[in-house]
C-alpha cells in the first residue's frame, strides 16, 4: 500500500519514483491507482494520463509527474507529454533513476516543472539509446542510469 508523506527537501530521502514537487516536497513511489487514491481520487474518476496529471496538479497546486508508457508532467497551466522511452524501461529501479535525474536537475536550479519534463525526456532518451544498441530486453536500472550522460548529450545536440 502506498503511504503518502512529505518532507522538506533538506530532510528528504529519495525513496521512490514519484515526485510531488510542490514546495520541494518528495513523496514515496506508488502505482498510479494507489497514488490517485492517496490524493483522495477514485481510480475510475480520472480517465487518461494527461487528464489525471492535470487534475492532480490543479487540485493540489503542484507539479505532478505520472510515469508510464507516456510519462506526463503537469502544472496548473502546462502539460508536457514525454515522447521518449520504450517498453524495455519497465524494469525494477527505473523510476528511481527518474527520481534521481529530476532531483539533480532541481539541485542545479531548474524549476520543478522544467526539471520534471527534462528529467523525463533524458530518462526516456537513455532507454531509447540503450535499446538501439542492445535490443528490447534486458535493460537494468544501473544501465539506464549509466546512459544518462549520453542521453543528455544527445538532447543537447538535438536542441542545437
Amino acid at each position: 500500500m502506498c503511504r503518502m508523506h512529505g518532507a522538506s527537501l533538506a530532510g528528504a530521502r529519495l525513496t521512490g519514483a514519484a515526485l510531488d514537487l510542490h514546495a520541494c516536497d518528495l513523496r514515496n513511489s506508488c502505482l498510479r491507482g494507489e497514488m490517485l487514491e492517496g490524493f483522495g481520487f477514485e481510480r475510475a474518476a480520472l480517465v487518461g494520463t494527461d487528464f489525471s496529471a492535470a487534475r492532480l496538479a490543479d487540485a493540489y497546486h503542484c507539479v505532478v509527474l505520472l510515469k508510464g508508457a507516456r510519462t506526463v508532467v503537469a502544472e496548473q497551466s502546462r502539460v508536457y507529454v514525454n515522447e521518449t522511452g520504450n517498453p524495455s524501461m519497465a524494469t525494477a529501479g527505473s523510476g528511481d533513476v527518474l527520481t534521481g535525474a529530476v532531483a539533480a536537475l532541481m539541485a542545479q536550479g531548474m524549476t520543478a516543472f522544467d526539471a520534471a519534463a527534462l528529467g523525463a525526456h533524458v530518462h526516456g532518451q537513455a532507454g531509447d539509446l540503450w535499446s538501439q544498441k542492445h535490443g528490447k530486453a534486458g535493460l537494468t536500472a544501473i544501465a539506464l542510469a549509466n546512459g544518462l550522460p549520453d542521453a543528455i548529450n544527445a538532447t543537447r545536440h538535438q536542441a542545437t
